[in-house]
């Protein structure tokens, strides 16, 4: 155990330095907002002139912000479609010059599946996003330096499959965190990626279960819904026996102890306590916290009343957005990711991230390392909703993130929004 608490340190601590400089260039960005959106948008342009969609819109001719947004048009997917049915076929060229490493499918919500095509630089930009998020936690919260961490980044279940000539799908989680962050979130992690490999809903839950019961040291969990792991530690309550039976039946370190350990914890203990003795070293959660998310988070919060509840930025399929920073603050826009524009709702200006003015109504925009692509939250807003402040984007952005949450869901996503507003309503009324 003393081993593997060492290499789990050395793992976290290398992560953290290795996303030191990105950490410190983010801090750089946040003062030097409108050259570094300039610098990355010319960037961009200049990298993709000679491709399929650079020459249509004259990608070569285009020398400043004004330029390029007078020269392309505002777009959605419906646009792209052509293009990316171009790069399922094997066109290079098309949208970027890059090669196309697979097709990410969204979560087709508010409409169809999309797919969206993935470069190398297209995962650095993500890649820019988490560090400065990881390494201000960390900073903030040494403990997590000595313990595991359980990340749940894509839906389980899932299948790696082709489309056309393109693979689709990352084939883990670990994909975007690069190869060297792949390789030291497998020293860290509490449950290895082949669990997501379970066809089944309860053998993945099972397995995940036992997985985490055997770290004594878990310090942290991100997930993106609260309720997937509500949902989770529902499992373990109402299937203990098996559930324990599995874990001292195998081969995890010190398995037949732990588990005779967590069965006298679920004895002896009832109430907020539970949790909290069977993982002492959890000191962050990291999940949706705002919208209808909000419910599900105070919730979870009665299962770890010690332990932190962050909230997460935006990180759609097409663009990472923003990242919480500072404690107890809104998320902070990702400034070196991608190019942003913000559309005025009133006057229908287009304003850059620099000029934004508080208390105005704005849709995002963006523009990644796939040419001209609209975030995701551009078109769920625009379906939505017509007023979007700064104020309450997070509220708009976890609403959106409860809909890709709960997109497998068997039953309707209303029924699901339904159930949860009856019994808010009759918690109010018993406190009441």
């Amino acid at each position: 155990m003393r081993m593997q608490t060492l290499t789990g340190f050395l793992s976290n601590w290398l992560w953290i330095r290795l996303s030191a400089r990105q950490h410190r260039h983010f801090l750089w960005a946040l003062d030097q907002i409108q050259e570094v959106q300039r610098q990355y948008l010319l960037r961009v342009v200049r990298q993709n002139a000679k491709t399929e969609y650079g020459m249509r819109y004259s990608f070569a001719d285009v020398f400043s912000v004004e330029e390029y947004q007078q020269a392309v048009p505002l777009t959605d997917y419906e646009c792209y479609s052509p293009y990316i049915e171009e790069i399922v076929q094997g066109e290079a060229g098309v949208l970027t010059r890059e090669p196309i490493l697979l097709l990410e499918p969204s979560s087709g919500t508010s409409a169809a599946s999309k797919i969206i095509p993935y470069t190398k630089s297209l995962k650095v930009e993500f890649q820019r996003g988490i560090a400065p998020w990881v390494v201000s936690l960390f900073k903030r919260k040494p403990e997590l330096l000595r313990g595991s961490a359980y990340w749940s980044i894509s839906p389980p279940m899932r299948r790696e499959r082709y489309h056309g000539k393109i693979p689709v799908g990352f084939s883990e989680d670990a994909e975007y965190l690069g190869f060297i962050g792949k390789w030291l979130h497998a020293q860290v992690t509490a449950v290895p990626q082949k669990v997501d490999y379970f066809t089944d809903a309860d053998a993945f839950r099972r397995q995940t279960l036992v997985y985490l019961l055997a770290t004594e040291n878990l310090a942290m969990i991100s997930v993106w819904s609260p309720t997937f792991l509500t949902l989770l530690l529902m499992h373990l309550i109402d299937n203990q026996d098996e559930i324990l039976w599995l874990l001292g039946k195998s081969k995890l370190t010190a398995a037949v102890k732990r588990s005779e350990t967590v069965k006298s914890i679920m004895l002896h203990e009832q109430g907020d306590g539970l949790f909290k003795r069977i993982w002492p070293n959890l000191a962050v959660i990291s999940c949706w916290t705002h919208g209808p998310s909000e419910i599900y988070a105070k919730e979870l919060r009665k299962y770890f009343p010690n332990v932190e509840i962050q909230g997460k930025g935006l990180v759609a399929t097409e663009a990472f957005v923003s990242l919480p920073l500072l404690p107890h603050c809104d998320p902070v826009l990702a400034v070196d990711s991608h190019f942003f524009e913000f559309l005025d709702a009133e006057s229908g200006d287009i304003r850059l991230a620099h000029a934004l003015e508080e208390g105005k109504v704005y849709s995002v925009l963006v523009t990644t390392r796939i040419e001209g692509f609209w975030s995701l939250l551009k078109r769920s807003i625009d379906g939505t909703y017509h007023h979007v402040t700064a104020k309450h984007l997070t509220e708009y952005i976890d609403e959106y993130s409860f809909r890709y949450s709960h997109r497998k869901d068997e039953q309707p996503m209303f029924l699901s929004m339904l159930k949860q507003v009856v019994r808010y309503a009759s918690e109010k009324a018993s406190v009441t």
